[in-house]
């Protein structure tokens, strides 16, 4: 979902449309990542103590791609065109997605959703029906 903005943006002739699919990205991304960054700490973390470090981490990627970004996107712009731009940082949200899935460890229960269907866990690791 979050691709297709990028997408259609990249076909666009006009600034209008490129306004309108960033400003829909944003929104989408906003509300997904503002949600999601939090409970995957949660998730990574859980009986282990580290939350708020590894969300200091992730502010600090954060911060650190809202200052990289900008300056590598108009370097690669001058000296390469929009096209080309966009095609690398395609390229670059392709492999951090390889990444993340190929290193981050899946945490969830093997069993499927279904299997915790009406099932309160508590901290001590009591299951209530």
């Amino acid at each position: 979902m979050l691709g297709q903005p990028s997408v259609w943006g990249s076909y666009t002739l006009r600034y209008w449309h490129v306004t309108r699919q960033v400003s829909l990205q944003g929104l989408v991304g906003a509300g997904i990542y503002g949600v999601a960054v939090v409970a995957l700490a949660a998730d990574l973390t859980r009986r282990k103590g580290k939350f708020n470090s590894l969300m200091g981490i992730f502010g600090t990627a954060l911060a650190l791609g809202g200052v990289a970004g900008p300056l590598i996107t108009g370097f690669l712009v001058q000296h390469l065109g929009f096209k080309s731009t966009f095609c690398a940082f395609v390229a670059l949200a392709t492999a951090g997605a390889t990444v993340f899935t190929k290193m981050v460890p899946e945490t969830g229960n093997k069993a499927g959703p279904a299997a915790n269907a009406g099932v309160i866990h508590r901290q001590g690791g009591i299951s209530l029906r």
